[in-house]
């Protein structure tokens, strides 16, 4: 048995136990978000009867007891840091108490009492299957960590060498996923082979399948890109798929047609290896113009990943008829830049058979094509995604990766933590918030900067200097801004998918960019330290209100909105939990309320 093997074998366990936890932390910190902090039924600071003995007071920093009641049963769990928005980072199993004493939960257990609360339950066992499948990923995907870690023989908190290609790098190391979703890496629909095969958690790159297409079955959106597919593939007239989507196209009966018709042929795996991005379906390569977007019918996390021909045009659309937006902003937030989607592609065998056969056709062939960064960038300022740098990394040790980021910058630059961390919020906030505010305000166009769909590029010196937002898809306009006359290049099904009202656009807007974003890279830069975060929460508001102070809507009350947003009305928080087990499509998913750190007396002695 090898070295690695056996050092695998050893860190089996802690994997196991690792991956458990951090789905019991996504759980119960999205029920306490979604639930108890409404109803009033949890306790961040319980001096009551708990399990943990004097075990607490040998833990540094001093950690919280949670409470949380569901239904008449309270659960009892140790963190080591709750956040001003009440996200917990818990050190201990849960626990609830039974006739034999202290009894631990795992994360099936904890799943059905939290789900009997919910007059939804019926949907629970679909969800606690996703969640255990979320596990397994996650497992798989440290397991690769660990293996990488061990083979290089290195740290996993290292940094990033000098010449790694640092924007694939992080696109493949989001191990663990969204923090506040129940199933955060579920992907329900392929093989355990082929998961490995394709996930870009463990470093995979692969072939495409491709098939030979009359080229008249093909159709274009917006700038060419058959020369793309060429320079891949090495042959013309060859049109590809994701590897998880082939089983798929060959069961449709109108491809079964189009082959016996001689339309279009399967010749197989060929061409560049393409490496997937963190959304699995989004595929790099280095030497491309652009990231090739895939269907495949396989449910990550929330959505079945299908890409729909109208939700195709209208990244195609929006991203022509917000060009002069995008210069204008340019000169105005040098920092700030959208990653354009100029193109889009399908096969359309309309011909052969009836629309209700043709359109899962054209949803398996859809690629879009999204603009990468310039390699010169890519060198200059080494990108990362947000959310890549704003999470757990995967050693054994407990430690945020942006934790290393900032303890290199205060070396570098001979300061304290604190201030290095403080500067760098306000740095990155303002580059943020300027770019996505301006959009809504005076543009109506209402952006999606969760941590996922945000780039952060650095200078020599390590500060954040620029920041990209990409998904044109899923970017909507306001009704307020963008009436129909303007959109009459758009057919109805596209124009109504885009549109969104003024509440609507605004709630997505403050979710993503503050709770999802800037909330999550605070609670990972000021761990353990109150103090901190609400520095940190002080500079965001100070960067908001000089925003508002020169920012104008001149069509709608975005101005209003944004002055309640800064001087701490309640901020939206995504249902996850109940999106899932109401089986709601992710457009139709509900907030709740959280209370605001830019209250005046959100501070004032109310936590630890």
């Amino acid at each position: 048995m090898s070295y690695i093997h056996q050092n695998l074998q050893a860190h089996q366990s802690v994997i196991e136990k690792k991956s458990e936890m951090f789905s019991i932390e996504c759980l119960l910190n999205c029920y306490i978000r979604e639930q108890a902090l409404l109803t009033g039924d949890v306790d961040f600071n319980y001096g009551g009867d708990h399990p943990f003995g004097t075990l607490l007071t040998t833990i540094d920093p001093p950690a919280y007891i949670v409470s949380v009641w569901v239904g008449s049963v309270q659960i009892i769990i140790a963190a080591s840091s709750v956040s001003a928005l009440r996200r917990c980072h818990f050190t201990s199993w849960p626990f609830i108490k039974t006739k034999e004493g202290w009894t631990p939960l795992g994360i099936t257990s904890l799943a059905e009492l939290l789900f009997a609360s919910y007059p939804e339950a019926g949907y629970g066992a679909s969800l606690i299957g996703q969640i255990h499948n979320s596990i397994e990923n996650i497992q798989t995907f440290l397991g690769a960590q660990f293996e990488k870690i061990t083979t290089a023989k290195a740290v996993s908190q290292d940094r990033l060498a000098p010449n790694t290609d640092t924007l694939l790098a992080s696109e493949q190391n989001l191990v663990w996923g969204h923090a506040l979703h129940p199933a955060p890496k579920s992907r329900e629909g392929v093989s355990r082979d082929l998961l490995i095969q394709c996930s870009p958690e463990v470093g995979a790159s692969f072939q495409l399948f491709w098939f030979e297409v009359n080229p008249e079955v093909i159709r274009c959106l917006g700038a060419p890109k058959m020369e793309l597919l060429e320079q891949i593939s090495g042959e013309k007239n060859l049109y590809p798929c994701h590897p998880w989507e082939v089983d798929y196209i060959h069961n449709l009966p109108l491809f079964q047609k189009a082959v016996q018709n001689e339309v279009i042929q399967p010749v197989g795996f060929k061409g560049e290896r393409l490496y997937p991005t963190s959304s699995v379906r989004t595929l790099y390569h280095p030497e491309l113009e652009s990231f090739l977007k895939f269907s495949i019918h396989t449910r990550l996390t929330n959505c079945v990943r299908k890409n729909a021909w109208y939700e195709l045009e209208s990244a195609v659309a929006l991203t022509e008829l917000l060009q002069p937006t995008i210069k204008v902003l340019s000169q105005i937030c040098p920092g700030f830049a959208f990653m354009p989607e100029p193109a889009a592609t399908t096969v359309s065998l309309a011909t052969l058979g009836t629309e209700e056969e043709n359109i899962p056709m054209t949803e398996s062939f859809g690629l879009l094509y999204r603009d990468t960064i310039s390699r010169e960038e890519r060198a200059y300022l080494r990108p990362e995604v947000a959310m890549s740098l704003f999470t757990w990394g995967v050693g054994l040790k407990e430690k945020s990766n942006c934790t290393v980021m900032l303890e290199e910058l205060a070396y570098l630059h001979n300061q304290g933590f604190e201030q290095v961390a403080c500067e760098w919020m306000r740095r990155y906030a303002a580059i943020l918030c300027e770019g996505v505010l301006r959009c809504h305000l005076e543009y109506g166009i209402v952006l999606e900067p969760h941590l996922q769909n945000t780039i952060i590029g650095f200078d020599q010196q390590g500060w954040p200097v620029r920041v990209w937002v990409r998904d044109l898809e899923g970017t909507k306009l306001l009704m307020s801004h963008w009436p129909e006359e303007q959109l009459k290049g758009m057919q109805p099904l596209t124009r109504h998918s885009v549109w969104y009202s003024a509440d609507k656009g605004w709630k997505r807007t403050v979710y993503c960019l503050i709770v999802n974003n800037l909330s999550e890279a605070i609670f990972h830069f000021s761990l353990h330290s109150s103090k901190l975060e609400k520095q940190l929460w002080q500079e965001v508001q100070t960067i908001l209100e000089d925003i508002a102070s020169r920012v104008t809507d001149t069509q709608g009350d975005g101005n209003d909105r944004l002055h309640r947003l800064v001087t701490g009305v309640g901020l939206p928080a995504k249902s996850n939990l109940m999106t899932r087990l109401r089986k709601l499509p992710d457009r139709d998913a509900g907030y709740v309320t959280l209370k605001s750190p830019f209250s005046p007396y959100f501070f004032s002695g109310e936590r630890a």
